[in-house]
């Protein structure tokens, strides 16, 4: 994910650590479909981007700048305005901040890690088994993954019935999510709350455009969020 695909290419950019990435998800391809799960990268995260040879791939595919953000309670009197030339922490920055699709940023990622030949990739693969010694962890692969509708398959991206060898390293970083299975395994606490909420996110064309600005209301029923998108979206 981007999590960790961000975290290998730092760690690599300051140390000659050799890392590998385990991903469930097969090698990430970019086609013209609107991701609905979108990131809102500010100036500092665009600034690790860029250190890490990342922000041109970004700035070359759908990246959407934004200048302004708009606030407002509908049921009070209460709002909130403000622009980039607002900003007294970057005062030469012409942006608040970039909407990128996560399958945007995921790819980038992805190319730049590709290019480095201390990071080993086994996509569409997954961890069985994790142990912990005294001075490293010892970690093994399953044979078969399940996929969306329940059905194992194997889980070795190249097609063998065998299993990548297992892994001894100084360090396992669990970037996988809120339901972290590599958590789970270490038996680590998490403190869960369950709002009772749902939200609906899609892709709309607004008539009037966004105007490169970021646009949320507070309305009795939940807040209502507009983040601009490229070709003009939302």
């Amino acid at each position: 994910g981007m999590v960790g695909l961000t975290l290998a290419l730092a760690l690599r950019k300051n140390s000659q650590l050799t890392i590998a990435i385990v991903d469930t998800l097969a090698v990430p391809e970019l086609d013209d479909t609107i991701d609905v799960r979108v990131s809102a990268i500010n100036v500092a995260s665009k600034n690790i981007f860029a250190n890490l040879g990342v922000w041109s791939a970004l700035e070359n595919s759908r990246v959407q700048d934004y200048q302004h953000m708009h606030v407002w309670d509908k049921a009070g009197l209460g709002k909130l305005d403000f622009s980039a030339k607002d900003s007294a922490t970057f005062p030469s920055e012409d942006n608040l901040g970039w909407i990128i699709e996560n399958k945007v940023i995921r790819h980038a990622l992805w190319q730049q890690a590709e290019l480095d030949e201390g990071i080993h990739f086994f996509n569409d693969n997954k961890l069985a088994t994790i142990s912990q010694g005294d001075s490293e962890v010892f970690a093994t692969f399953a044979s078969e993954l399940s996929s969306d509708d329940g059905a194992a398959h194997n889980s070795v991206s190249n097609g063998s019935s065998i299993p990548p060898p297992p892994i001894i390293a100084k360090l396992v970083v669990g970037a996988d999510g809120a339901n972290s299975w590599v958590r789970q395994q270490m038996n680590m606490a998490m403190i869960f709350k369950d709002y009772d909420h749902h939200a609906i996110v899609a892709t709309v064309q607004c008539p009037q455009g966004h105007k490169n600005t970021a646009w949320q209301v507070f309305l009795p029923t939940g807040p209502l969020a507009f983040l601009p998108l490229c070709s003009a979206k939302s």
